[in-house]
């Protein structure tokens, strides 16, 4: 399942919604990944996770980087992040 949280307004919950869906979805079982595309990194920072290349995220959008070498751990287990730059 692919979901996506989507809007050009700021301050109405996307990145809190995205986190929790992930968090959820991972205790229940599922193997999951967050991706998070936000310019401001919100996910990546709630998630206490560090990007490890910066501009990583661009290059993965135009297929010049594998993503299996940017997805990071969390704290939680089944919950994976690609990080935002």
């Amino acid at each position: 399942m692919v979901l996506a949280s989507y809007n050009i307004k700021g301050g109405v919950g996307k990145t809190s919604a995205a986190v929790n869906l992930a968090y959820l979805a991972a205790r229940d079982g599922a193997t999951t990944l967050l991706w998070d595309l936000d310019p401001q990194g919100a996910s990546t920072y709630l998630l206490r996770v560090r990007p490890k290349v910066k501009g990583g995220g661009r290059r993965l959008v135009r297929g010049k980087t594998d993503a299996t070498a940017r997805i990071k751990g969390t704290d939680y287990e089944g919950l994976d992040l690609l990080p935002a730059d």
